[in-house]
C-alpha cells in the first residue's frame, strides 16, 4: 500500500462514484454532477446543472451525500424542515410574548369576533 500522506481524501474513494470522461461529460449511469470546489452535487434538470463543471460524477443523490456532497441550499427537505422549525420557533415566541403581556388566546378571539361585526 502506498502512503497517501495528509492528501485530502478523494470523492472518488467512495462507492457510487466515478471520474468525468476525457471530454468532461459523464460516465454512462453516473449523471449527478459533483462540484469539489462548493461539494455541492448537482442533478439533471436542476437551476446548475448545465453550467457546473463536475470533478466527479454520481450513480445516486445518496452516493452524493455519502460522499460529503450536499444539494445546493440544503435540498428541499432540508429546505421544509428549515421553514417548520422557524415557524414553531415564531409561534412559541407570539406565545411567550402574548402570555409576557397577560394576554391569552381567548382575549384576542373576541376582538376577531367583532371585525366581523
Amino acid at each position: 500500500s502506498t502512503d497517501q500522506g495528509s492528501d485530502p481524501v478523494s470523492a472518488l474513494d467512495f462507492a457510487g462514484s466515478a471520474a468525468p470522461e476525457a471530454d468532461g461529460s459523464a460516465p454512462e449511469g453516473f449523471e449527478i454532477k459533483g462540484n469539489a470546489d462548493s461539494m455541492l452535487y448537482h442533478e439533471p434538470g436542476t437551476r446548475y446543472y448545465n453550467q457546473t463543471v463536475a470533478e466527479v460524477y454520481f450513480d445516486t443523490v445518496e452516493s452524493a451525500e455519502a460522499a460529503g456532497f450536499a444539494a445546493p441550499g440544503g435540498g428541499a427537505t432540508a429546505t421544509a424542515d428549515a421553514v417548520e422549525s422557524a415557524e414553531d420557533i415564531e409561534t412559541e415566541d407570539n406565545a411567550t410574548a402574548s402570555a409576557a403581556r397577560g394576554e391569552s388566546e381567548a382575549d384576542a378571539e373576541p376582538a376577531v369576533e367583532e371585525e366581523g361585526n
